[in-house]
């Protein structure tokens, strides 16, 4: 689900320790062939470093995408690349619950595909626990509180994504039904929030208007987070503060003024944020 501007959080892997076969392939003799040889760790180091000095590099032309690396293992300070047993021993054993939330959304796109598919195979027991997992409302509760924290301290009030009834709140309406009962639910096993709630209506979790509701919110959002990245290619969620940002922004997504485009915004948010505190309140009920 990439907007306008987005950056791509990436997590590099291989599927087994060993060696190299070295640069010698055309070599007779075995001690030849062996000549350059190094570890699959330092190969599949050396090979993601040049990867993302590739896709990020900024040149004439621009650059591709914006990397983030955080999500990987143990974070910004954890090692660049991890084999299958390595990564899964790191999330049986210390994956935090938010790790569980970014994992829905994970799909592999280069490499030995089979394999990638695989570690996805071994990692659905930490991504979706074989029982109803009700613990995650408290989890979410947490990181909600910290978003919400941080988005009263840096004034970010209008922001379409952290904000009260923002994207994010839409996404974990979904996410807190996937990993409470995608383990035992496993039409619930999809990346696409479009496609959860939908999913959520079928399975008799919440009412029609409700998923109607969300997905036109989710929409009208995302259509606007295009509007404003893609003006100078900017990389915010942040409504403009300027008359002109505002105008430019109201005819961008086809509105006469800022007041008739505000109503409208105001409108989904509000409807996103109580789906999303009554889905919360339920559960202390």
């Amino acid at each position: 689900e990439l907007n306008f501007s987005s950056d791509i959080d990436l997590i590099f892997t291989y599927p087994e320790l060993g060696e190299t076969t070295g640069k010698s392939q055309s070599a007779k003799s075995p001690l030849e062939r062996g000549q350059g040889c190094v570890t699959n760790d330092e190969f599949f180091v050396k090979l993601c470093r040049k990867l993302l000095t590739a896709l990020s590099a900024n040149t004439e032309d621009g650059f591709v995408f914006r990397v983030d690396m955080d999500l990987r293992p143990y974070g910004e300070g954890g090692p660049l690349v991890m084999n299958f047993d390595a990564m899964e021993s790191y999330y049986q054993i210390q994956g935090r619950e938010w790790e569980r939330y970014a994992w829905i959304k994970a799909r592999i796109i280069a490499g030995d595909k089979a394999a990638g598919e695989k570690l996805l195979q071994q990692l659905k027991p930490f991504i979706y626990r074989r029982y109803l997992d009700y613990g995650v409302f408290e989890s979410l509760r947490e990181m909600k509180g910290k978003i919400s924290l941080e988005v009263q301290r840096h004034g970010m009030q209008d922001n379409i994504k952290l904000g009260s009834g923002g994207i994010r709140e839409i996404e974990f309406f979904g996410q807190i039904f996937q990993l409470i009962r995608g383990g035992v639910v496993p039409a619930l096993q999809t990346r696409r929030i479009q496609d959860v709630l939908p999913i959520l209506v079928e399975e008799g979790f919440i009412e029609k208007a409700v998923c109607e509701e969300l997905l036109a919110g989710y929409v009208f959002l995302r259509n606007t987070e295009h509007r404003l990245q893609e003006y100078a290619d900017m990389q915010t969620h942040q409504l403009p503060p300027d008359e002109l940002g505002q105008a430019c922004l109201a005819a961008s997504m086809g509105f006469e003024n800022w007041k008739a485009f505000s109503q409208t915004l105001f409108m989904h948010r509000e409807k996103i944020h109580w789906h999303f505190n009554t889905l919360l309140e339920l559960r202390n009920a």
